[in-house]
This record gives structure tokens, sequence and C-alpha cells, in this order.
């Protein structure tokens, strides 16, 4: 079998060792140098630089400012994947000095928290309102305001808009 050098004591060890048994030092720190893993760069905290980081960000990933944005807000959230573990320290240790929290993430190892970041907020076909007539999305209610304007102006003419709850924007019609 083949043996490793501890970083630290410079003693031979297992490489299947979880510590060095000799100084105690975690030996999984030294699989992350594995040029073969790939990795991602997960804002956790934007931290108070709001600006420098949005900046900061937009340049790396080449991304819009509405995306940049996005990403700030919107935590935690990848802002770069698929880098090596050196490449990934640097850019960790870029954005920590704009003051942001970071935590870098094995993509082979953490599949399930990258699937949870990259999920997007899907809304519920069943709890978006859509018009009967043209089935737009682009609907609004019916105010009482409103109601109470149309009852004053048009008196008992504006009976069909007192029994209707929504409008569509784009067709007009009413239910």
């Amino acid at each position: 079998m083949l043996l490793i050098k501890c970083p630290i004591c410079e003693k031979d060890i297992s490489p299947n060792a979880e510590f060095c048994p000799n100084c105690g030092e975690p030996m999984k720190l030294i699989d992350k140098t594995d040029n073969l893993d790939k990795y991602s760069i997960v804002l956790l905290n934007g931290g108070n630089e709001r600006f420098n980081l949005i900046h900061q960000i937009k340049s790396i990933t080449g991304c819009g400012l509405k995306e940049a944005k996005d990403t700030f807000d919107k935590t935690p959230s990848i802002i770069i994947s698929n880098v090596d573990y050196h490449s990934a320290l640097n850019y960790k240790s870029l954005f920590e000095n704009l003051g942001a929290k970071i935590e870098i993430v094995n993509m082979n190892i953490d599949q399930k928290f990258n699937i949870f970041i990259n999920q997007d907020l899907q809304v519920n076909d069943d709890y978006v309102i859509k018009c009967s007539n043209c089935g737009s999305t682009n609907t609004k209610k019916i105010s009482g305001v409103s109601k109470v304007g149309s009852v004053a102006l048009f008196g008992v003419f504006s009976v069909g808009k007192l029994t209707k709850t929504y409008q569509c924007n784009k067709c007009g019609y009413r239910w």
C-alpha cells in the first residue's frame, strides 16, 4: 500500500486515514486539492458593501446588472460554479475582502444542496388568476373605491361592475 505524507508533521500515514495519528491533522482537507473535483462559490450573505459586491459579481461572471442584483438579494445563491479548488479559494478571498460571507461547496458531494439553490421559484398555476375569456394573466382586482365611484357616477347602470371581482387588462373582461 502506498503511503502519503502528512502536511503538518510530514510522517507517512495511510491514504484512508481521516486524521493523522501523529498530530491529529484532518486528512480530508488534502482531498480538496484534487483537480478532478469541481466546486461552487455560494454567497450566503452579501454584507454591507452592496455596490462593490454587485459590481464584482457582474465583472467576474459577465452577467447583467439585474442578474448580479438578484444574486446579491436572493441568498443563498451560487455565484460561480464548476471551478477547481484553488480558483474557488481565490474567489472566496476576493468576495470575503468585500465583506461577503462565502462558502465553497463541492459539486460532486453536495448535489442536493446545489439542486436546492438552483431551484427557481415556480408559481403554482392553480393560484395564478387568469382571464376566463382570453387566458391572460395580466389581471387586476377591481377595488372597492372603483366600485363606489361607478355607483356615484352611473348609479343603477354600474350593477355589472359591482358583482365582479377581477378585470383583465388585456381584453377588458370582468368576472
